[in-house]
């Protein structure tokens, strides 16, 4: 998603069509991506022989390059890298969104669903007679575990939050807002729940095992938080609502920190925690 929103927003600045290999993942959960889809994988290499271009290498993946706003328009270019950092497409955040927005039917009807649910079963169990819907805050909770467990990553600096940094952040929501429904999407389902506890109502995604519905899911929560890692930053992204986001990833002094700056990653809005 990061160098899907970056070529549009690369594109854009420099007066360029964007344009995506057939077949590109992220085609294939989004369905109304404005940037063209004209190669295979087979006519990709079919243009690299024949055909004179230029490739750009980011320099670090979470660092932004202003040189990207100046290309060589006279030729053909192709980027290379994560270009993990929202200032690559700010300018063209409203229509991205949009383009982000654009799941698919069964994946709207499923999250959907499970939110109307959600939101009954709170108003079910109120104190009060008949609660209204608007007061009720959807606080999406994503938790990153997974391979940033793996040693090779815990060295690098790929920081895992804990369950007192998710308890701060709950508690954080539940002193701002009076009613809230935090919604938890991890990949690690026994982990999350045996550690996220709240005095609010916690509800946790049956969507495991497909991404999409998570991310939707996400997207569609009033506020969130995030532990680490661009699933999560995605989600916040398109919530637009409050963010509180682990100040673990990167960890400080680390291998990973080296190629982030903070800044350029993380949204000057978003809270640290």
């Amino acid at each position: 998603m990061f160098q899907y929103a970056a070529l549009y927003g690369i594109g854009r600045a420099n007066g360029l069509k964007p344009v995506i290999v057939e077949g590109s993942s992220v085609a294939k959960v989004f369905y109304n991506l404005k940037c063209q889809i004209e190669f295979s994988t087979r006519q990709i290499r079919t243009f690299q022989n024949e055909y004179e271009y230029l490739v750009y290498y980011e320099r670090r993946s979470n660092m932004f390059d202003s040189r990207t706003f100046s290309l060589n328009f006279m030729k053909n270019i192709r980027i290379s890298g994560y270009f993990q950092s929202w200032r690559y497409f700010d300018h063209a955040r409203t229509d991205i969104r949009k383009q982000f927005s654009s799941f698919g039917l069964d994946v709207t009807r499923d999250v959907n669903d499970f939110i109307k649910t959600s939101v009954s079963s709170f108003i079910f169990s109120s104190d009060e007679q008949q609660p209204d819907r608007d007061d009720i805050k959807l606080v999406g909770v994503h938790v990153r575990r997974g391979d940033f467990l793996d040693e090779v990553n815990v060295k690098k600096g790929y920081g895992v939050a804990d369950k007192y940094f998710f308890r701060r952040a709950m508690d954080f929501f539940v002193g701002k807002f009076k009613k809230v429904i935090f919604i938890v999407c991890s990949e690690d389902e026994k982990w999350i729940k045996k550690n996220i506890k709240s005095s609010a109502m916690v509800v946790f995604s049956p969507f495991g095992m497909s991404p999409e519905r998570d991310l939707m899911l996400l997207a569609n929560c009033n506020h969130t938080i995030i532990s680490g890692g661009s699933f999560g930053w995605w989600g916040a992204w398109l919530a637009q609502g409050l963010t509180v986001y682990s100040q673990k990833f990167p960890e400080p002094e680390s291998e990973l920190s080296l190629s982030f700056r903070m800044s350029d990653y993380y949204l000057p809005q978003w809270i640290p925690m």
